[in-house]
């Protein structure tokens, strides 16, 4: 299989600890497209993806298989370990899917914004918006807080969603210090962290 990818990328990266978590991140060959943006699709994701995004996956039967959520899932269907996507006879099932909704909504609110603040120019940046993209995850995280100790130990698509969006935040957003009145939720993210797919996959 081929996964297109950026290391800089949240949900490439998601992707790749769902590899490595579920034992097949050997079967994997990366190619890289560092420089991807909304203004600068690269020529071998153009080529594969029609929407031009990553990540995206071409399976051993050279089937292309986009967005995040469906290689994901594509991915825990593979192995016959523990799943990632609790089965629909689980009481888990829909706590960790509603986890992973919320962790994509913190990624589908911070790539854009990471867009706004650092591709388009001052002078044309709209501070209203950016303000309210801040403040939509700050809600996120204050919603989060509370619950923080049950998030637990084990692993699922939920939260390796979650671990991914913390983890995009450190990287593109220093500033924005989301830990200091949770620390129930930091926590768990510097446990999380210290798993080897998580350490693997450190965006650069």
């Amino acid at each position: 299989m081929q996964l297109i990818y950026a290391p800089a990328s949240p949900f490439a990266r998601k992707v790749r600890v769902v590899a490595i978590e579920t034992g097949q991140a050997s079967e994997i060959e990366l190619i890289d497209a560092t420089g991807i943006s909304p203004v600068n699709p690269t020529e071998i994701v153009t080529r594969l993806n029609p929407l031009a995004r990553i990540p995206a996956l071409l399976n051993e039967e050279g089937q292309l298989v986009i967005d995040s959520r469906v290689i994901c899932e594509y991915l825990d269907s593979r192995h016959v370990g523990h799943r990632l996507i609790p089965d629909a006879d689980s009481k888990q099932r829909w706590q960790s899917l509603t986890l992973a909704g919320v962790a994509e909504g913190i990624l589908d609110t911070a790539v854009p914004l990471r867009y706004e603040t650092a591709l388009r120019p001052e002078e044309l940046r709209w501070t209203q918006l950016i303000d309210s993209q801040f403040n939509r995850i700050n809600h996120t995280l204050d919603y989060l807080e509370p619950n923080a100790a049950a998030l637990g130990e084990d692993v699922c698509i939920g939260r390796i969603g979650l671990a991914c969006a913390l983890g995009y935040l450190d990287f593109r957003f220093e500033e924005f210090t989301w830990r200091t009145t949770r620390p129930g939720i930091t926590a768990w993210y510097r446990d999380f962290s210290n798993r080897e797919s998580m350490m693997q996959t450190v965006p650069y």
